[in-house]
């Protein structure tokens, strides 16, 4: 029987269609399906090893043809016919290619063919039919040899054991006799196994026995040495035929859980398709910026202060009278939907566990009053002002009347930036929901998204420090003023009435070769002089990174793209996750340093590469 049925790009791994109503009956259809992405995925980075394929998964088989430009691939069961399931591909190829040929190419957002479903159920139906099998199952054997057709395991496609498949092809050549070795090789490959179900795991070393999870087999994990003791996998529940194994691989991941952003942001590398993972990563033109943001921090060291009693450490801190459990907030970052199905929401959730501020973007996937409604985190609302001040005041009050307490006024994006990752990968995202219906330029278009559009025709690039006077008029929230880079507008800040400012340069996304955020910090904290908080983004990865801003002269930091990762890695836990882990390297961070509550961090605690220059004249 036909289970699934999906047809894609293969020049990028982008889904045009799918049967709708494929896997209503099937335990773990989700599960399925992401393992067709990921192949499809392995066939956009040329990884198709024939042009006919059938991969076995559980008590499942894919079979797909790969004949050029698109991929249509089904799953059945074990016993459906071969060649019945590649003449079912064939009659989907036909008609697709008759109807939707012309536009296969310039297709811009998944399943842009969906409307073919009608003809996949309908050619579903006929191949399920037990008289036309019959019929069928007489088309002549030789147009579906078996040597045709590459029949291979899940995990095998997907990348692991890779180094022990070209042994095994190498081997293959040799003399009958030698072919021993081909057969040895392969079946190390599949000894590696793991008993769970669709958890991670650490492979274990040589020989070594474990019980794995209650209820499991007592098995012999073996690894050898081409894959190493430091890897794992993705494992799923099935059944191999004859051997009684119960596990395969469906992809290489890390072996344990992250120990830091840089091992979430790995994760959400493998996670994410390229264009996504491209869109939280990237920054203007040549980077420089988004380089800068995180190398400064690496030219500040600390001068820690030792016999200090240590015995008890306060992180908490108060953001315009909201006490927090750390220095650390959420910065606000555009489109969580891209990264996780529940979007913003797992972020405010995470923030709320974590009893930490989020500030939640304009360009959010998830409207402000769903955020308000998941949870009770504090929640600050970050604004761009629009041409049409009427839509700009909407966003304003339904920000008030559900509850957020602050408004951030991003002041340095009167045009979009130039982020060439972007526009070579023609990123495909959602409708903005905030303004979903309130504005005429449409984000998706046939030729990708139309980011700059969406910026530059509906954002006001007159907006000026005059009219911040008028932003004041319509709420009673403290405006915050985001993308201060330097000590004259920090100076304007204050005269405008701002509650506080966070220094900024959106992330190295918008103006590139503007300074590191931490390299002016202090610029902008002598200029304020107190008056009003001053707080941080960009370039903050781990716990000293925050200690050294605060020895600078911030109230706290905020954190962006560090969310994304864990939220795209593992949702509203990988978020948590990061989060716990900063506070927790902070609070290592000062034991270490001498510090038990966060007031205690001076600028002394830290030099600078200006500092050193001094003490060498001296």
């Amino acid at each position: 029987m036909v289970k699934l049925t999906m047809i894609a790009r293969v020049t990028d791994g982008l889904p045009l269609a799918e049967g709708l109503d494929d896997g209503r009956d099937l335990t773990d259809a989700e599960m399925y399906k992401q393992q067709v992405k990921a192949l499809f995925k392995n066939l956009s980075k040329g990884h198709n090893e024939a042009s006919r394929m059938s991969v076995e998964t559980g008590p499942y088989v894919f079979q797909y043809p790969c004949p050029g430009r698109v991929c249509y691939l089904t799953m059945c069961d074990r016993s459906y016919p071969k060649k019945l399931a590649f003449q079912y591909l064939e009659d989907l190829k036909n008609e697709f290619e008759r109807v939707n040929g012309a536009q296969i190419e310039t297709a811009a957002r998944p399943y842009a063919f969906i409307k073919f479903d009608t003809f996949i159920q309908k050619t579903k139906k006929l191949y399920q039919d037990t008289r036309t099998q019959r019929n069928i199952s007489k088309l002549n054997d030789e147009l579906y040899e078996v040597h045709q057709i590459m029949t291979r395991n899940v995990q095998e496609v997907l990348g692991v054991g890779e180094k022990l498949d070209q042994v095994s092809q190498m081997s293959s050549r040799l003399t009958s006799e030698s072919r021993i070795y081909a057969d040895k090789a392969r079946d190390l490959n599949r000894q590696i196994i793991i008993v769970s179900n669709s958890e991670v795991w650490k492979l274990l070393p040589v020989g070594f026995n474990s019980e794995v999870g209650s209820g499991c087999h007592r098995v012999r994990s073996r690894v050898p040495p081409l894959l190493g003791e430091s890897k794992a996998v993705l494992v799923v529940h099935t059944q191999r035929p004859n051997t009684g194994q119960n596990i395969i691989y469906v992809s290489r991941i890390m072996a344990e859980e992250p120990v830091n952003v840089n091992g979430f942001r790995e994760l959400a590398r493998q996670t994410l398709p390229k264009m996504y993972y491209d869109f939280f990563t990237g920054g203007a033109e040549d980077q420089y910026t988004l380089k800068e943001n995180e190398e400064a921090f690496h030219r500040i060291t600390i001068q820690p202060k030792i016999l200090v009693d240590m015995s008890s450490i306060d992180l908490s801190t108060m953001v315009l009278g909201y006490s927090i459990s750390m220095p650390v907030m959420i910065a606000p970052t555009s489109r969580h939907k891209l990264a996780n199905p529940s979007g913003e929401i797992a972020t405010a959730r995470a923030a709320s566990t974590c009893n930490t501020i989020m500030v939640l973007s304009i360009s959010s996937t998830c409207t402000l009053e769903e955020v308000a409604a998941c949870c009770n985190a504090v929640r600050f609302f970050q604004l761009c002002v629009y041409k049409r001040r009427d839509i700009t005041a909407k966003l304003v009050q339904r920000a008030e009347n559900n509850g957020y307490k602050a408004i951030v006024l991003t002041g340095d994006s009167p045009r979009h930036g130039r982020r060439e990752a972007d526009i070579k990968n023609k990123i495909i995202i959602q409708e903005l929901k905030n303004v979903e219906g309130l504005l005429s330029t449409k984000i998706v278009t046939d030729k990708g998204s139309n980011l700059d559009a969406l910026a530059n025709q509906t954002r006001d690039p007159s907006f000026t420090w005059e009219d911040i006077g008028w932003l004041k008029s319509i709420t009673k929230l403290p405006i915050l003023i985001k993308g201060v880079l330097t000590h004259e507008d920090a100076l304007k800040a204050l005269e405008v009435g701002a509650a506080g400012i966070i220094v900024s340069n959106h992330g190295g996304r918008q103006l590139d070769y503007c300074p590191p955020t931490i390299s002016v910090l202090e610029e902008v904290v002598h200029a304020v002089g107190g008056k009003v908080p001053v707080f941080l983004d960009g370039g903050v990865r781990r716990g000293t990174d925050i200690f050294k801003a605060m020895a600078l002269g911030a109230q706290a930091v905020l954190v962006g793209r560090p969310v994304l990762y864990g939220l795209a890695a593992k949702g509203e836990n990988g978020v948590r996750r990061v989060l716990e882990m900063l506070k927790e390297e902070l609070e290592l961070t000062m034991a270490l340093s001498g510090c038990s509550n966060v007031k205690e961090i001076t600028r002394s605690h830290v030099r600078t590469k200006h500092d050193w220059q001094l003490l060498s004249l001296l």
